[in-house]
């Protein structure tokens, strides 16, 4: 199962708590479930350090910081 997962929304120079939500959320289910895989949508300067295979960050959209 493949689920999508958008940081767009928040302010990178802004952080809130939905940032630490995010990686929490992506890092456990990765770490629980052998089938689940995330598309993460993240802006260009926004941090996503967790890598791993069933984890493919996006950014090529436009984001708070980047108006196009």
């Amino acid at each position: 199962m493949k689920i999508a997962l958008s940081t767009l929304c928040e302010n990178p120079l802004r952080r809130t708590g939905l940032t630490s939500l995010f990686h929490e959320l992506v890092k456990h289910s990765v770490a629980q479930f052998d089938d689940i895989a995330w598309i993460v949508f993240a802006g260009p300067s926004q941090e996503w350090p967790e890598e791993h295979a069933r984890v493919r960050v996006v950014r090529e959209f436009p984001a708070n910081d980047v108006m196009r």
